[in-house]
């Protein structure tokens, strides 16, 4: 990885010294338009909602967009943000939301070798916000990012994978801090859709816990994107992405001391078999927070963004590596005006889409690691200032459907906490 790293890095000089790609579109031309969207989801790993979503794009005929999402079902979540407010013209930007939510989340065994069916799934309330600063130059070729996200959330339930429910346990309010700073080279022809170019994106994230039980660790994301034209208007596609967890204060890791502290109280039910379940959900419990507080969190994959035929956080480690192909077949390429009631705007073109995807997660050296594939189908609506994606995706265990906004292989997926 690192060595692709540097060979895209060297293109990219290359590439300034030669002369920027022209943008296709120009990044600073704002067209009034909105959707308003129904929300009809099964989110694997998080559960099936419904709901309805609404964005306004270039409001004024400025670059400000405006978001927002309320959904319920088997999780609740809601929120709302502004995009793109210019406060230095074409050079720094602010976004800012808000949200809250109620989601038991199913966390797996960590590991790329760990089983489907082996997991608990701790239920957690919080809520929000999230802020970013964004500096920008070369019609945002070059970018640069402070961005920070506080949360205050609290565990209400633990089940088991059977859905038991487990409730001795501390349910006091912790807080969260989430600070990043991040870099982008796009040296691509269009910001939304690119068809040729390399786009290099780093990330470091250095998440702060209240709970002295939780180690303190940094995160760094490594993103790399190849663009190759094919034929006028289509593109074929090529990632390479590594995230690593480097621990900087190590929390406790003596399985005795932990279960006193992520305990279940199972000693006190009166059931012989549930006391069973409720001593391996225990035990799943110390032995996540053990591996936590020796090697950290890296991004997880799965879900919407890399290996998109396992759930959402299907696998975590310390360590991540990823390489994934997509070649993207644009059906048109026009600037249609629409208005269609929910949707109003300016619809650029329809894509289809065949992918191929593998990753592995590790901890410690990881010197023999396991792969996991996924390949699918997509297609795509480009519309003014957003990509609308379903993809459908086949792997070891089975496929699944999604519905999302924006490209895969983004460095934010709908739940990457390092928390």
């Amino acid at each position: 990885m690192k060595s692709l790293f540097l060979f895209l890095f060297f293109l990219c000089l290359a590439q300034a010294a030669l002369g920027f790609f022209d943008r296709r579109k120009d990044p600073f031309a704002y067209r009034w338009g909105y959707y308003i969207y129904p929300i009809v989801q099964d989110v694997p790993g998080l559960g099936q909602v419904s709901g309805v979503g609404m964005n306004l794009v270039d409001i004024g005929n400025t670059d400000l967009d405006f978001g927002g999402f309320n959904v319920s079902g088997e999780f609740r979540a809601r929120g709302g943000y502004f995009l793109n407010q210019h406060l230095i013209p074409h050079h720094l930007v602010v976004d800012w939301g808000a949200f809250d939510y109620s989601v038991a989340t199913t966390l797996y065994d960590r590991g790329i070798d760990s089983s489907k069916d082996q997991f608990f799934l701790p239920e957690v309330q919080g809520k929000g916000w999230q802020g970013q600063l964004t500096f920008m130059f070369l019609d945002r070729q070059i970018e640069g990012f402070q961005r920070v996200r506080q949360e205050t959330y609290k565990v209400i339930q633990v089940y088991d994978q059977d859905g038991r429910p487990f409730t001795n346990f501390d349910n006091g309010d912790l807080d969260f801090k989430n600070k990043e700073l991040g870099f982008k080279l796009d040296f691509t022809d269009d910001r939304l859709d690119p068809r040729q170019g390399i786009r290099l994106e780093w990330l470091q994230k250095t998440p702060e816990n209240s709970d002295p039980w939780i180690s303190d660790f940094v995160v760094l994301d490594q993103n790399a994107t190849l663009y190759l034209p094919l034929g006028e208007y289509s593109t074929w596609t090529f990632n390479g992405y590594r995230s690593q967890a480097r621990v900087t204060r190590q929390a406790e890791t003596d399985p005795t001391k932990l279960k006193t502290v992520l305990g279940l109280g199972c000693a006190a039910l009166q059931d012989a078999l549930s006391r069973i379940y409720c001593r391996a959900t225990q035990d799943k419990r110390v032995a996540e927070r053990i591996a936590l507080n020796n090697y950290g969190r890296a991004t997880p994959m799965g879900g919407t963004q890399r290996l998109r035929a396992f759930p959402n956080a299907r696998f975590a480690a310390g360590n991540d590596e990823f390489y994934g192909t997509e070649l993207r077949y644009n059906l048109n390429e026009e600037s249609t005006p629409i208005n269609w009631g929910l949707i109003k705007g300016v619809r650029n073109n329809f894509q289809l889409a065949l992918f191929y995807e593998r990753g592995t997660v590790w901890d410690g050296n990881g010197n023999e690691r396991l792969w996991r594939h996924s390949y699918g189908v997509g297609f795509r609506l480009i519309f003014e200032g957003v990509t609308l994606r379903a993809d459908w995706a086949k792997g070891e265990e089975g496929g699944q459907s999604q519905i999302f906004i924006d490209y895969p292989w983004g460095l934010f997926a709908i739940d990457n906490s390092t928390r």
